[in-house]
Parts: structure tokens; C-alpha cells; sequence
């Protein structure tokens, strides 16, 4: 945090947090919970047991919500008062360096004249080191058998 680069201060997360900005709000609690409930790949279901249909928050929420305050120090001052314009403004000027928007968003900026030139990367939403365990409903350090894919 407050880290500067060429006399730029960069900012380590930005992602647009108004109240009732739902698409924006829900896309970026979902890609933290799913990384916490779905660890044996798409087919298991994310909110839901597949099985059971019981839902999956309990924990596994409560942790989401605790990353995501935790983000809030490296942000932008304005982060809750935008969904996603001001967010992708930041990013597309080069002071933030790390956001969460639709691919389509990013293709007009990997040219020369962009202040990303160089410097733009993409990657999935990482897994967590913490998972929920659902035979125990809690949550626990991630290993081979719970995360298969994240130890290949």
C-alpha cells in the first residue's frame, strides 16, 4: 500500500463497491466464496451442495466477508461510491494494479498508446488456502485430497 512507481501512487485493489450495485457486488463475493467452497472443480456447486442443495455459506461467508474488508485498505478512496466505471478508470490510467472486469474491457488497452502497454496480465481468480471441509461444514487448511486441483 502506498506504494510509488515514476511518481504514480499505485493502488492494490480496485473494485467498485457501491450499495445496491448488484452485478458488481455479487461478482466479486462470488469469486472469493466459490475459491473457499468449490474445490473439486465447476460440476460441485459453488453456493449450493449439489446434492443436498444446502447452502454453503455459514464460514465459508463469514471468511469471504473478512477478505473483502480486508481489500478495502488497498483501494481508492471512492471505491464505494462507483460499480464498475471508476474502477476500470483507475485500472486503464496505471494506477491500480489489480482489478476484476469483463475480458472485453482489457482488449482495447493492450496496444502501444494505452498506459498499460507492457505491463497488462491476466490471470484466473486464485484459490484459497483456507476450504470448506463440507463433511465437517467448517473450514480448514486446503491439502491434496480436499483441493485436488490445487496441487497439480
Amino acid at each position: 500500500h502506498n506504494l510509488e512507481v515514476d511518481g504514480v501512487k499505485l493502488l492494490g485493489s480496485c473494485f467498485g463497491r457501491k450499495l445496491n450495485c448488484i452485478d458488481s457486488n455479487f461478482f466479486w463475493l462470488h469469486g472469493i466464496l466459490a475459491s473457499i467452497t468449490q474445490t473439486q472443480g465447476p460440476t460441485q456447486g459453488s453456493l449450493f451442495d449439489t446434492k443436498t442443495m444446502e447452502p454453503l455459506f455459514g464460514d465459508a461467508l463469514e471468511e469471504t466477508l473478512r477478505i473483502m474488508e480486508q481489500q478495502l485498505g488497498y483501494g481508492f478512496e471512492q471505491e464505494l461510491d462507483d460499480c464498475l466505471d471508476l474502477q476500470l478508470e483507475y485500472f486503464l490510467n496505471g494506477t491500480c494494479v489489480q482489478t476484476i472486469y469483463w475480458g472485453d474491457a482489457y482488449s482495447q488497452h493492450l496496444g502501444e498508446s494505452s498506459a498499460l502497454a507492457g505491463k497488462l496480465g491476466m490471470a484466473p481468480l486464485p484459490g484459497s488456502p483456507i476450504v470448506l471441509d463440507r463433511s465437517t461444514k467448517s473450514l480448514r487448511q486446503c491439502d491434496e485430497a480436499l483441493c485436488p486441483y490445487g496441487f497439480q
